[in-house]
């Protein structure tokens, strides 16, 4: 009795954890523009995440002139990851949160967040 109640268990834990996990309730509309750094341990000064011609472009600015530009950005999961080919650099955030028009990057391993607001 005890092995088919424990069998039982194991198969119900296998299947509560087989359930399909939330998705992401960011998607690419939300993070797609310009934003500019207002708190916590920002990269970027400003950067803008664009759609052209069916790529995704990302550029970036350090006292209004530019720092990066021509680099990709993905957005998969909640997951956040900008590629500049010319200089081989990439960051990948870890955490990506959208309220209003603030953009919340939170680096994997870290705990604070990069707090960006909306400037296009």
């Amino acid at each position: 009795m005890r092995r088919i109640a424990l069998l039982l268990a194991l198969l119900w834990l296998a299947a509560a954890n087989a359930q399909p996990k939330a998705k992401c309730a960011v998607t690419e509309d939300m993070v797609a523009g310009a934003w500019e750094s207002v708190k916590g341990a920002s990269f970027f000064q400003e950067m803008e995440l664009a759609r052209e011609d069916g790529k995704r472009v990302f550029s970036s600015w350090l006292h209004q002139r530019p720092e990066f530009s021509g680099g990709e950005w993905t957005l998969r999961d909640c997951k956040l990851t900008i590629r500049i080919e010319s200089s081989k650099t990439s960051f990948e955030y870890a955490s990506v949160r959208v309220r209003g028009n603030r953009l919340y990057l939170r680096e994997e391993g870290e705990k604070a967040e990069a707090v960006y607001k909306r400037i296009k």
